[in-house]
């Protein structure tokens, strides 16, 4: 017995060793029928068609574009072709809502939406992977034929992926990610067990070449004071001494983005300290005084020169703030999430700083 994503590969191992190998499918894996259509403004690029030409001729697979090449529209345009019932699976808020208002523009359907407080099913539902995973997939009525896993370089990490894309059993299963082999070894597998193999890749060069990508470009940045750790510190301690709440560290963080979003860039700041966030949103917001942002950043448990640290973190930082600037938080309401990263998008706030999850 082994995960049905892996069959291509015993596949092809048998044969390589000179066995024969015969597959056949016992039961009906297939959905139920809907009914799709499609509306999308535009035409699909060359790369989006061949990945759902090989999408379909590989029966479905791993299908890696990079982060702005359109895999939502490639996704939604396989169900479009196969129109069975579809489930798509995503790990945050963001993208529940996202999908299931892209879903309703593009393919004319009313989405369900499982996550969030929300359990209601669709010809096409979208359903967070925790919310799922609690509740079991035998909570799901009707017949499922389709299953997208959005960001599936998750499946690796997150259990809860993991044992989804493992339980659901469909005729078609596609996973989406910009980054889907991981550099564990082993990891790689754990994907390919739940999702299957490769069947369509398109590379960021292939894309800026052809003007669809900008060129990234790279700068390091150096902080004028930087920091090393003490002898015999803690990784906690350092961590927090000479990143979280080194002052000039963060200061050269907040003029490089300050100095972005007045030269009319959109500037996305991510971190993966609530705390450091916090204190970004103080030095680029004057209208917080200090003593509101030494309390954000306090807990009532800390010792005194834990208490210190902060103090001199916020004392040592300079308020250059001239653009509208904002700090998310995995403790901020969806609906406060979704207007803030409305207002990003329409241009109305120049800086969003956020965690990186």
């Amino acid at each position: 017995m082994a995960p049905i994503g892996l069959l291509d590969r015993a596949t092809e191992i048998l044969e390589a060793n000179g066995y024969r190998v015969s597959v056949s499918s016992e039961g009906d894996s297939s959905g139920d029928p809907i009914t799709t259509e499609w509306d999308f403004p535009h035409e699909l690029r060359g790369y989006q068609h061949e990945a759902v030409s090989k999408g379909l001729e590989n029966g479905g697979g791993m299908i890696s574009l990079p982060t702005g090449a359109g895999k939502t529209v490639v996704a939604m345009n396989l169900i479009n072709a196969i129109e069975q019932r579809s489930i798509v699976f995503v790990h945050t808020k963001e993208l529940l809502y996202q999908w299931r208002d892209r879903i309703d523009e593009t393919l004319g359907v009313d989405a369900g939406v499982i996550g969030d407080g929300n359990w209601s099913e669709g010809p096409i539902t979208v359903a967070m992977m925790q919310t799922l995973n609690e509740r079991g997939l035998d909570n799901l009525t009707g017949n499922y034929g389709i299953a997208v896993f959005d960001e599936a370089h998750v499946t690796s990490a997150a259990d809860t992926m993991q044992q989804v894309g493992l339980d659901i059993d469909v005729e078609w299963r596609f996973g989406l990610s910009a980054t889907p082999w991981r550099a564990i070894d082993g990891e790689e597998l754990e994907i390919e067990a739940a999702i299957g193999g490769t069947a369509a890749v398109v590379e960021a060069e292939q894309l800026i070449d052809e003007g669809y990508l900008a060129e990234p470009e790279f700068e390091l940045i150096e902080p004028t004071d930087p920091r090393t750790g003490k002898d015999h510190a803690s990784y906690h301690e350092v961590m927090k001494r000479c990143l979280e709440f080194a002052p000039s560290r963060n200061m050269a963080i907040a003029e490089k983005a300050d100095a972005l979003a007045s030269d009319g860039y959109t500037t996305l700041v991510t971190v993966n300290r609530i705390d450091q966030g916090r204190l970004l949103e103080y030095a680029l917001n004057p209208d917080i005084d200090s003593k509101e942002a030494l309390e954000a950043i306090s807990e009532s448990d800390d010792e005194p020169k834990e208490v210190q640290l902060k103090a001199n973190a916020i004392e040592q930082m300079d308020q250059i703030g001239t653009n509208t600037v904002a700090f998310l938080e995995c403790a901020d309401s969806t609906s406060t999430r979704q207007e803030t990263l409305n207002e990003f998008e329409n241009g109305d706030l120049d800086i969003l700083t956020t965690i990186l999850k």
